[in-house]
C-alpha cells in the first residue's frame, strides 16, 4: 500500500468510515480520481461514498466556497448512463455555470460520484442559491426514471475534439474537448456522448479564460459511434492545420 493510499485511509476511518469499506474503496478507484492529490479531498470522498446507499438513494453535499471561488458540490449516486447530462441539465437551469467537474465511477459497487464547482449567474438576494431546492431537483432527476436521450449526435458548435485516445481497459476511451465556455455547455456535450453510445465513466472539466477544457473517459463499444468521434478529432485537426497555414502565409 502506498503512503498516498495510507493517509487517504487514516483520515477515512477518522471521519468514522469502517476501515473494512474504506480498503475497497480506496482499492477500487478510478484512476482519474487520484488526480485530485490533496489526501483530505480524497478522504471526504470516501466519506460521503459511505455507508453505501441505497439503490434508489442519491446524496447531495454542499461545499462553502473560499473567498470568491466556487461552491463545491458533491454528488453520489448509483451509476448508470446520462448521469452527467442529467446533473449538469439540473444545474444549467437554476442557472449555475460549471466551472470544473472530477466525476469517478466505482464499478465494483456500481457507484458515481461528481464533484463540480459551480458559480451562479446571479447572486440571489439571500446571498446564495436555494441549495435546499437545488439539491432535491437534484436527488429527484438522478434516481427518477432513465430519459431517453433527445440530443444528436453532433457535438455543439464551436466544440473542438482535440484527441481520441485509447483507455487502459477494453471499449474505454479518452476523448478530449475544448470549447467557449458558456452555461449549459456541459449538458450538450454529455447529451452528444450519450447519443452516441459512450458512458462517461470519470471526466476532468475546467475552465480557464472562457475556455472549456474537458477530459472524459468513456465506455464506448458501438463501432459507429466511435467512428463518429474519431472524424470530429480529424475535423479539427485539419481546422487547426487550415488556420496554421493561413496565419504562416
Amino acid at each position: 500500500m502506498s503512503e498516498r493510499d495510507s493517509a487517504v485511509l487514516e483520515l477515512a476511518t477518522a471521519r468514522g468510515v469502517d476501515a473494512e469499506l474504506a480498503v475497497a474503496l480506496v482499492n477500487g478507484a478510478p484512476e482519474p480520481w487520484w488526480a485530485a492529490a490533496d489526501p483530505a479531498l480524497l478522504a471526504a470522498d470516501i466519506a460521503l461514498l459511505a455507508p453505501l446507499p441505497g439503490v434508489d438513494e442519491a446524496r447531495v453535499r454542499i461545499g462553502t466556497p473560499v473567498a470568491d471561488g466556487p461552491w463545491d458540490l458533491s454528488i453520489v449516486v448509483h451509476d448508470r448512463p446520462g448521469l452527467l447530462a442529467t446533473t449538469a441539465q439540473v444545474l444549467a437551469e437554476q442557472g449555475l455555470s460549471i466551472v470544473s467537474a472530477r466525476i469517478a465511477s466505482w464499478s465494483s459497487h456500481g457507484l458515481a460520484l461528481q464533484r463540480i464547482g459551480v458559480v451562479p449567474l446571479e447572486i440571489p438576494l439571500s446571498g446564495e442559491p436555494e441549495w435546499p431546492f437545488i439539491g432535491q431537483k437534484l436527488r429527484t432527476a438522478l434516481t427518477g426514471p432513465v430519459s431517453a436521450s433527445n440530443e444528436s449526435a453532433m457535438l455543439p458548435d464551436g466544440c473542438a475534439v482535440r484527441a481520441v485516445r485509447p483507455g487502459r481497459e477494453p471499449s474505454q476511451w479518452f476523448i478530449d474537448i475544448e470549447a467557449n465556455d458558456e452555461i449549459g455547455l456541459l449538458a450538450r456535450i454529455a447529451g452528444t456522448l450519450l447519443a452516441l453510445g459512450a458512458d462517461v465513466i470519470a471526466a476532468d472539466i475546467r475552465s480557464r479564460d472562457g475556455r472549456a477544457i474537458d477530459t472524459f473517459l468513456v465506455h464506448l463499444d458501438d463501432p459507429s459511434g466511435l467512428r463518429t468521434v474519431q472524424a470530429l478529432a480529424a475535423q479539427s485537426q485539419l481546422a487547426d492545420d487550415v488556420r496554421r497555414m493561413t496565419m504562416a502565409s
